[in-house]
């Protein structure tokens, strides 16, 4: 792991930065910029976000984000041993040769498999019968229905209130309104409240445990774990995000 560190920190020196400013920056703890420079990766919070972090940083002392990523990568697929395969011979749980039914049970079986055929044709609906009534019914139930705009005009709220309390660590880079509020990883349980006139956008890693609430409204899972999610929410579509 040196080499990735050492550019990065040969980098920040020859920049002329400190850690407490890459870390005022890309708002990363210093202790987590530390680690990345020391190669401690197993103080960093998983390989998304150290993969994050090496973005981050990367970017702010003039390193190619994706060539720093893809170099880590390679290191740590250097550093994975070798699985061992050990060859598996399935065995049947009966010996196959010389086994055969009597030729009275195979007939027989055959004359209830021809039974079965017939009983289900006699019994089959008339065709065009199965989809008359799930017609019939619908339109029942479509003229009982009024439409959303025909009872009443639903009223925008003036302001958007986001209540992030996630499950999990996770990174979250939001803007409200054109302007960046949040950059930086959130750990399990951590509470942090945006809000916005318009909208909020959110570009979510380990998207499974981002768990929030938009207006007083528990929020729907916006993606699975390790994966990143981006959103924007609105004041005309915020109910969408409803759980």
């Amino acid at each position: 792991m040196a080499d990735v560190s050492d550019r990065l920190r040969v980098a920040r020196e020859r920049a002329g930065l400190s850690l407490e400013q890459i870390s005022a920056i890309t708002k990363i703890k210093v202790a987590l910029l530390s680690a990345l420079e020391r190669g401690d990766f197993g103080q960093l919070p998983g390989t998304f976000f150290t993969r994050a972090f090496l973005r981050s940083y990367a970017r702010e002392v003039g390193l190619p984000p994706d060539e720093i990523v893809q170099e880590f990568d390679d290191e740590m697929a250097a550093m994975e041993p070798e699985p061992e395969f050990e060859p598996r011979i399935e065995r049947p749980a009966f010996p196959l040769s010389g086994f055969h039914l009597p030729r009275g049970l195979v007939s027989a079986a055959a004359v209830l498999v021809l039974a079965a055929a017939v009983a289900a044709s006699r019994h089959r609906p008339a065709p065009g019968a199965a989809e008359s009534g799930a017609v019939g019914t619908g339109g029942v139930a479509a003229a009982g229905m009024v439409p959303a705009s025909q009872s009443g005009t639903v009223r925008e709220p003036e302001t958007l209130l986001l209540d992030i309390r996630p499950s999990d660590a996770v990174w979250v880079a939001a803007t409200a309104d054109g302007q960046r509020i949040l950059y930086r990883a959130l750990l399990a349980g951590e509470e942090t409240k945006l809000e916005a006139r318009d909208e909020i956008a959110l570009r979510i890693g380990n998207a499974a445990a981002f768990s929030y609430t938009i207006n007083g409204v528990p929020g729907r899972v916006l993606g699975g774990p390790s994966e990143v999610a981006e959103v924007r929410i609105t004041r005309a579509n915020y109910r969408t995000f409803a759980r």
